[in-house]
Protein backbone atom coordinates (compact mmCIF):
# COMPACT_ATOMS: atom_id res chain seq x y z
CA UNK A 1 0.00 0.00 0.00
CA UNK A 2 2.66 2.37 0.98
CA UNK A 3 4.77 1.52 -2.18
CA UNK A 4 1.20 2.08 -4.57
CA UNK A 5 0.81 6.19 -2.22
CA UNK A 6 4.93 6.56 -3.19
CA UNK A 7 4.03 5.48 -7.01
CA UNK A 8 1.16 7.54 -7.41
CA UNK A 9 3.04 10.78 -5.42
CA UNK A 10 5.71 10.04 -7.93
CA UNK A 11 3.25 10.41 -10.77
CA UNK A 12 1.63 13.25 -9.80
CA UNK A 13 5.17 15.39 -9.57
CA UNK A 14 5.72 14.49 -12.84
CA UNK A 15 2.86 15.49 -14.34
CA UNK A 16 2.51 18.80 -12.30
CA UNK A 17 6.42 19.37 -13.97
CA UNK A 18 4.81 18.60 -17.19
CA UNK A 19 2.07 20.92 -16.57
CA UNK A 20 4.48 23.57 -15.35
CA UNK A 21 6.63 23.15 -18.15
CA UNK A 22 3.25 23.67 -20.83
CA UNK A 23 2.37 26.96 -18.80
CA UNK A 24 5.86 28.23 -19.20
CA UNK A 25 5.85 27.65 -22.94
CA UNK A 26 2.48 29.34 -23.45
CA UNK A 27 3.38 32.27 -21.16
CA UNK A 28 6.82 32.86 -23.13
CA UNK A 29 4.66 32.32 -26.36
CA UNK A 30 1.99 35.06 -25.13
CA UNK A 31 4.73 37.46 -24.18
CA UNK A 32 6.41 37.12 -27.62
CA UNK A 33 3.26 38.57 -29.40
CA UNK A 34 2.23 40.84 -27.13
CA UNK A 35 6.10 42.31 -28.90
CA UNK A 36 7.19 45.87 -27.07
CA UNK A 37 3.59 47.10 -26.24
CA UNK A 38 3.94 45.74 -22.49
CA UNK A 39 7.29 47.11 -22.01
CA UNK A 40 6.36 50.04 -19.93
CA UNK A 41 4.02 47.59 -17.85
CA UNK A 42 7.08 44.97 -17.48
CA UNK A 43 9.30 47.87 -16.58
CA UNK A 44 6.88 48.78 -13.12
CA UNK A 45 6.15 45.15 -12.70
CA UNK A 46 10.37 44.70 -12.83
CA UNK A 47 10.08 47.56 -9.98
CA UNK A 48 7.83 46.09 -8.09
CA UNK A 49 9.16 42.84 -8.14
CA UNK A 50 12.58 44.18 -7.03
CA UNK A 51 10.66 45.88 -4.24
CA UNK A 52 9.27 42.96 -3.51
CA UNK A 53 12.03 40.62 -3.34
CA UNK A 54 14.64 43.10 -1.89
CA UNK A 55 11.93 42.73 1.65
CA UNK A 56 11.62 38.86 1.02
CA UNK A 57 15.51 38.98 1.18
CA UNK A 58 15.32 41.51 4.29
CA UNK A 59 13.11 39.01 6.17
CA UNK A 60 15.02 35.94 4.71
CA UNK A 61 18.22 37.01 6.45
CA UNK A 62 16.50 37.77 9.46
CA UNK A 63 14.56 34.38 9.48
CA UNK A 64 18.04 32.62 9.00
CA UNK A 65 19.56 34.68 11.36
CA UNK A 66 17.22 33.14 14.01
CA UNK A 67 17.38 29.77 12.78
CA UNK A 68 21.33 29.63 13.20
CA UNK A 69 20.81 31.24 16.72
CA UNK A 70 21.61 28.97 19.31
CA UNK A 71 18.54 29.75 21.21
CA UNK A 72 16.61 28.64 18.00
CA UNK A 73 18.32 25.23 18.22
CA UNK A 74 17.61 24.83 21.85
CA UNK A 75 14.21 25.26 21.23
CA UNK A 76 13.81 22.61 18.39
CA UNK A 77 15.65 20.49 20.64
CA UNK A 78 12.98 20.69 23.26
CA UNK A 79 10.57 20.82 20.73
CA UNK A 80 12.28 17.06 19.13
CA UNK A 81 11.77 15.40 22.24
CA UNK A 82 7.64 15.56 22.49
CA UNK A 83 6.62 11.89 21.59
CA UNK A 84 4.14 12.74 18.88
CA UNK A 85 6.98 14.80 16.61
CA UNK A 86 9.17 11.51 17.06
CA UNK A 87 6.53 9.59 16.12
CA UNK A 88 5.49 11.80 13.03
CA UNK A 89 9.43 12.49 11.90
CA UNK A 90 9.60 8.00 11.92
CA UNK A 91 6.22 8.37 10.01
CA UNK A 92 8.05 10.64 7.64
CA UNK A 93 10.75 8.78 7.12
CA UNK A 94 9.05 5.87 6.33
CA UNK A 95 6.99 7.14 3.44
CA UNK A 96 10.23 8.73 1.89
CA UNK A 97 11.83 5.53 2.13
CA UNK A 98 9.10 2.94 1.03
CA UNK A 99 11.45 0.40 0.36
CA UNK A 100 12.53 0.01 3.90
CA UNK A 101 9.20 -1.16 4.97
CA UNK A 102 8.68 -4.12 6.94
CA UNK A 103 5.67 -5.77 5.92
CA UNK A 104 5.12 -7.50 9.41
CA UNK A 105 5.89 -4.20 11.03
CA UNK A 106 3.29 -1.83 12.24
CA UNK A 107 3.30 1.70 11.13
CA UNK A 108 2.88 3.74 14.38
CA UNK A 109 -0.16 6.14 14.09
CA UNK A 110 -0.08 9.80 14.67
CA UNK A 111 -2.67 10.91 17.39
CA UNK A 112 -3.57 14.34 15.59
CA UNK A 113 -5.16 16.03 18.27
CA UNK A 114 -1.75 15.71 20.23
CA UNK A 115 -0.15 17.46 17.01
CA UNK A 116 -3.17 20.29 16.96
CA UNK A 117 -2.51 21.27 20.76
CA UNK A 118 1.43 21.71 20.29
CA UNK A 119 0.98 24.00 17.72
CA UNK A 120 -1.56 25.76 19.41
CA UNK A 121 0.77 25.81 22.60
CA UNK A 122 3.82 26.97 20.47
CA UNK A 123 1.06 30.04 18.50
CA UNK A 124 0.51 30.57 22.42
CA UNK A 125 4.19 30.78 23.75
CA UNK A 126 5.12 32.69 20.47
CA UNK A 127 1.90 35.22 21.62
CA UNK A 128 3.24 35.38 25.24
CA UNK A 129 6.51 36.26 23.77
CA UNK A 130 5.87 39.07 21.15
CA UNK A 131 3.47 40.40 24.17
CA UNK A 132 7.10 40.48 26.33
CA UNK A 133 9.05 41.95 23.72
CA UNK A 134 6.37 44.55 23.02
CA UNK A 135 5.59 45.20 26.68
CA UNK A 136 9.47 45.94 27.35
CA UNK A 137 9.51 48.03 23.77
CA UNK A 138 6.69 50.31 25.89
CA UNK A 139 8.85 50.73 28.93
CA UNK A 140 11.98 51.46 26.82
CA UNK A 141 9.88 53.80 25.18
CA UNK A 142 8.53 55.43 28.23
CA UNK A 143 11.75 55.62 29.67
CA UNK A 144 13.53 57.28 26.43
CA UNK A 145 10.91 59.76 26.89
CA UNK A 146 11.47 60.17 30.60
CA UNK A 147 15.19 61.04 29.83
CA UNK A 148 14.39 63.57 26.65
CA UNK A 149 12.63 65.24 28.95
CA UNK A 150 14.90 65.09 31.57
CA UNK A 151 17.49 66.28 29.28
CA UNK A 152 15.15 68.96 27.94
CA UNK A 153 14.71 70.47 31.31
CA UNK A 154 18.47 70.23 31.92
CA UNK A 155 19.05 72.21 29.34
CA UNK A 156 16.33 74.66 29.69
CA UNK A 157 18.03 75.12 33.39
CA UNK A 158 21.41 75.45 31.95
CA UNK A 159 20.97 77.64 29.31
CA UNK A 160 19.01 80.20 32.06
CA UNK A 161 21.56 79.55 34.51
CA UNK A 162 24.26 81.16 31.72
CA UNK A 163 21.78 83.83 30.49
CA UNK A 164 21.35 85.11 34.17
CA UNK A 165 25.83 84.74 34.64
CA UNK A 166 25.43 87.19 30.67
CA UNK A 167 23.10 89.54 32.49
CA UNK A 168 25.04 89.90 35.27
CA UNK A 169 27.97 89.82 33.48
CA UNK A 170 27.00 93.12 30.90
CA UNK A 171 25.11 94.96 33.91
CA UNK A 172 28.70 95.18 35.54
CA UNK A 173 30.17 96.43 33.04
CA UNK A 174 27.22 98.67 32.32
CA UNK A 175 28.05 100.01 35.89
CA UNK A 176 31.74 100.20 35.43
CA UNK A 177 31.43 102.23 32.10
CA UNK A 178 29.31 104.77 34.33
CA UNK A 179 31.63 104.78 36.88
CA UNK A 180 34.11 105.96 34.39
CA UNK A 181 32.55 108.26 33.05
CA UNK A 182 31.28 109.78 35.99
CA UNK A 183 35.11 109.59 37.11
CA UNK A 184 36.10 111.21 33.99
CA UNK A 185 33.74 114.58 34.66
CA UNK A 186 34.93 114.81 37.74
CA UNK A 187 38.70 114.96 36.48
CA UNK A 188 37.65 117.15 34.48
CA UNK A 189 36.10 119.65 36.64
CA UNK A 190 38.89 118.98 39.28
CA UNK A 191 41.47 119.95 36.28
CA UNK A 192 39.03 123.51 34.74
CA UNK A 193 38.84 124.31 38.59
CA UNK A 194 42.31 124.41 39.15
CA UNK A 195 42.86 125.92 35.48
CA UNK A 196 40.87 128.77 36.73
CA UNK A 197 42.80 129.31 39.77
CA UNK A 198 45.90 129.26 38.68
CA UNK A 199 44.94 132.18 36.11
CA UNK A 200 43.72 134.90 38.89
Amino acid sequence: MVETLANSEFSLSIEDSRTKEVDIKKETTANAKSGGSNTQENKSENSSNLEDQNKNDIGNDLASEFVNSAEYQLLKQEMLKQKVLCNLKESTGILQNASAIDVNGKLPKINWDDIYNMSANVMEIYTKEVDELLGEMDKLFKQQFIWQEAAFTTDSHRGAKRMSQVEKWVCDKENYIEYIEYEFKESAATIKNVIESLSK
